[in-house]
């Protein structure tokens, strides 16, 4: 596993375009179409790895999620902060 570590690396890929790559690859190779999988070549390699794709799109899901929810947290507690600071600032001064 240590040269997919370096291979991310080498491409200087960041982790939350590498999380949706992989979201959006293992979803479509789950759900889409068993002719479209066989025009892509893909079918026999999704049929032997199917534990395996279930499992990155389960991760990189929730690890989407996550990083959301992260994000929209910390937006709402500078909101917050932002509109609360002159009201907590003039209390503490009188």
């Amino acid at each position: 596993m240590e040269w997919l570590s370096n291979f991310v690396d080498v491409l200087k890929i960041p982790l939350k375009i590498l999380l949706l790559a992989s979201c959006l690859f293992s979803g479509a190779l789950t759900f889409l179409n068993k002719t479209i999988l066989e025009k892509l070549g893909l079918f026999e390699w999704k049929t032997e790895n199917r534990v395996i794709i279930g499992l990155i799109f389960v991760i990189s899901t929730c690890l989407i999620i996550v990083y959301s929810v992260y994000y929209l947290k910390e937006k709402l507690s500078k909101l917050i902060l932002k509109m609360t600071f002159k009201r907590k600032t003039m209390k503490k001064i009188f």
